[in-house]
């Protein structure tokens, strides 16, 4: 048996998925396993992945008897896990090869640490430049819990597990998948660990998260975001396996970034003139979040008429300033690097 597992759930993605897993092939290190979870597609995804087993034995290929959408086919695929180490990859995402070697030699140097949290690149495939960091700055070693989940609360980005390694005994520690949360399932799952126990951080770039305008509407994400966001806090504030003081501590740091997360996201669907989504991010915030004035300001932004359009506007500059901005100060050589990482792969995925 391989000792890491990189499980794929993926859905009528076939070129974007033949790219994900010669990510993984191609890492440094080589005692590991591919478990592509097909999520019912029914078009030439076997092929693709049959394809490859057939030149590398270490990739496996299952297909769920009828579609279980996002949530259930992500906790299919963390279900199949049967190594000791496990990483969860999204099949238009893509890891660079020193990843799991980085992150089994930080296991060997912390052995009670339960999860490796590597640095995670946003690129964004408008442009296409690099975007944001995660884990650019802040802590790096070991964390202990809940100092560690409250690491990952604290970034401004979206909070993803692309870059993470776990050992496969939290899951037999605390569970699967909760498919309660719906969208909000990595971040619940990740919380659950790393609430709990140790963790070690990496500023090393470990994984790629591709940004996309296909990857669907503010509908399809924010809304369902924000009530996984309330079953979350709910289940947190109840939760007496935390002591006291770490889940006051925990909670009080999602609420913090749920409250970025709903801004923002309300924020990015105003510029494109999506109002429904606003109006719901603001009733939560006023409701769960306890952000008055950020819910009055969005309720502004959404109003039809002559005052919505010149907020939204001017939130359209503030966007296109912070873009040149963030631009202007990102380290060219990280840059360079990602764009290596997809010059290799993808001739490879062809």
């Amino acid at each position: 048996m391989a000792t890491v597992s990189t499980v794929i759930p993926t859905y009528r993605r076939p070129a974007l998925l033949r790219r994900a897993i010669e990510s993984v092939l191609a890492q440094t290190y080589q005692d590991l396993e591919v478990v592509v979870v097909d999520d019912a597609s029914g078009d030439e995804t076997g092929a693709v992945v049959e394809t490859i087993a057939r030149r590398d034995s270490r990739v496996r290929y299952t297909v769920n008897p009828r579609n279980l959408g996002l949530a259930g086919s992500q906790a299919a695929a963390v279900d199949a896990v049967r190594t000791p180490f496990f990483t969860i990859l999204s099949d238009d995402d893509f890891i660079v090869p020193d990843f799991m070697a980085t992150a089994m030699a930080e296991f060997e140097r912390y052995p009670a640490a339960r999860v490796f949290v590597g640095r995670l690149v946003y690129w964004d495939l408008q442009i296409p430049k690099l975007t944001r960091t995660f884990c650019g700055i802040g802590r790096e070693g070991y964390v202990s819990p809940p100092d560690a989940a409250i690491e990952i609360l604290s970034r401004d980005q979206n909070h993803t597990w692309t870059s993470m390694i776990f050992r496969r005994e939290v899951l037999d520690e605390i569970g699967g998948l909760d498919c309660n949360v719906g969208y909000a399932l990595d971040l619940d799952f990740e919380l659950r660990v790393l609430g709990r126990y140790p963790a070690v951080f990496s500023n090393k770039p470990c994984a790629v998260y591709c940004m996309s305008p296909s990857s669907g509407s503010f509908h399809d994400w924010l809304t369902p975001y924000l009530t996984g966001m309330g079953v979350m806090l709910a289940k947190f504030a109840a939760d007496e396996s935390l002591d006291l003081a770490s889940r006051k501590r925990l909670v009080a740091a999602m609420k913090g970034a749920f409250r970025r997360t709903a801004i923002v996201g309300a924020a990015r669907a105003l510029t494109l003139g999506d109002l429904e989504p606003a109006r719901r991010a603001a009733a939560y915030l006023a409701s769960d979040l306890d952000a008055p004035a950020a819910a009055f300001a969005l309720r502004a932004a959404a109003i039809r008429g002559p005052v919505g359009n010149a907020v939204r506007a001017g939130l359209r500059e503030l966007k296109r300033l912070r873009r040149k901005m963030r631009d202007d100060s990102q380290s060219r050589t990280l840059i360079d690097y990602v764009a290596k990482v997809l010059s290799t792969l993808e001739p490879r995925a062809a």
